[in-house]
C-alpha cells in the first residue's frame, strides 16, 4: 500500500499545482497580484457601484477623471479595472491596455500613460477608469459586431448566447505589464462590455429598480477570470473558466493515476485476466 501511494504522489502533486496556478496570477516567487473588473455608473442610484473606489483605504492610485477624486463632482459611466498587490514586495505597473473585442481587434484603449509607471506596495490597489471625459472608457457603448440580446439573462455573460463563437472569441482582453513583463487576462464574463450589449437598454434592467432604456449599468468588482457577468451584478464567486491547456494537464494527470494504479496491481499479482477496473480478484 505504501508503494502504491508513493506511485500516485507525482500525479497528485501535478493536479494540485495546476489548480493553484489557475487560482493565483504569480509574476515571481514574491510578486503576485489580482486583476478585477467592474462597471462604474453613478448617473442613477445603484447598489452595485464598484467598491472600493477613489478615496477609499488601500487605493493608492486612481487613474481616472477626478483624481484626486471628488465623487460628488464627477460623473462616471465606464468600465473599470482594479489591480491589487497581494504579494510581499512592491512592484511597478509599467503599462495597461485593453482590447475590448480581440477577434475584431477594436476598440482598443491605452489611456493611462500619464499615470504610469507606478509603484504599487503590498496590500495596495490601483484603479483604472475613464480619463479626460466620460466617453474615454465607456466600454458598454461599444457593442459587438453582431446583435446581442437585450436580455441580461441571455447575452455574452450568460445564457445560450454566451457560448456562441461571437462571444467566446471576443472576451475583453486586459494586458498588464508588471516589472517589464506583460501578461494578458481575458474578461470571461464580459463585465467590461456589460455582456456585449449596452446595458442601459436591458429589459429587465440589471437593477430591478430601474426602467428599461434608463438602466444603471454598474457591476461590482469581480475576478477577471470569472464567467459571472451581468447575471451577478453584486460580484461573483463562480469558478474560473479553465483554458484548454489546463484541462489537458488535469486529464493527463488523472489518466496517469489510473494507469499507475493498474500497473501496480498487475505487478502485485492482484489482477487475474479481467480487463474491467474494479473487478480485480486476489490471487491465492
Amino acid at each position: 500500500m505504501k508503494n502504491y501511494a508513493r506511485a500516485l504522489l507525482p500525479s497528485a502533486l501535478l493536479i494540485a499545482s495546476t489548480f493553484l496556478l489557475v487560482a493565483t496570477p504569480v509574476v515571481n516567487a514574491s510578486t503576485s497580484y489580482t486583476v478585477q473588473v467592474g462597471y462604474a455608473d453613478n448617473l442613477r442610484p445603484t447598489p452595485f457601484f464598484p467598491s472600493p473606489w477613489c478615496g477609499d483605504a488601500g487605493v493608492a492610485l486612481f487613474a481616472a477623471t477626478g483624481e484626486p477624486c471628488i465623487v460628488g463632482d464627477t460623473q462616471f459611466d465606464d468600465g473599470a479595472i482594479l489591480i491589487t498587490n497581494t504579494g510581499t514586495t512592491s512592484f511597478v505597473i509599467n503599462d495597461l491596455n485593453v482590447n475590448l473585442h480581440p477577434a475584431v481587434g477594436s476598440p482598443t484603449y491605452a489611456i493611462w500613460g500619464a499615470y504610469l509607471p507606478f509603484t504599487l506596495n503590498p496590500g495596495q490597489s490601483a484603479i483604472f477608469a475613464q480619463t479626460g471625459d466620460s466617453e474615454s472608457f465607456d466600454t458598454s457603448d461599444s457593442p459587438l459586431p453582431l446583435p446581442v440580446s437585450d436580455n441580461p439573462a441571455n447575452n455574452c455573460s450568460t445564457g445560450p448566447q454566451s457560448t456562441s463563437a461571437l462571444c467566446t472569441t471576443n472576451a475583453p482582453e486586459v494586458t498588464v505589464t508588471v516589472n517589464g513583463s506583460p501578461t494578458s487576462y481575458f474578461d470571461n464574463g464580459h463585465t467590461l462590455d456589460t455582456g456585449g450589449q449596452d446595458a442601459v437598454n436591458y429589459n429587465p434592467c440589471i437593477n430591478p429598480a430601474d426602467s428599461p432604456g434608463n438602466c444603471n449599468e454598474s457591476l461590482q468588482w469581480r475576478d477577471i477570470t470569472l464567467t459571472c457577468g451581468t447575471s451577478c451584478p453584486g460580484g461573483g464567486t463562480s469558478v474560473p473558466e479553465f483554458s484548454l491547456p489546463t484541462v489537458a494537464v488535469v486529464a493527463i494527470s488523472f489518466l496517469g493515476v489510473l494507469l499507475l494504479g493498474r500497473r501496480f496491481q498487475a505487478k502485485s499479482g492482484r489482477v487475474t485476466g479481467s480487463t474491467s477496473i474494479g473487478r480485480a480478484t486476489r490471487s491465492p
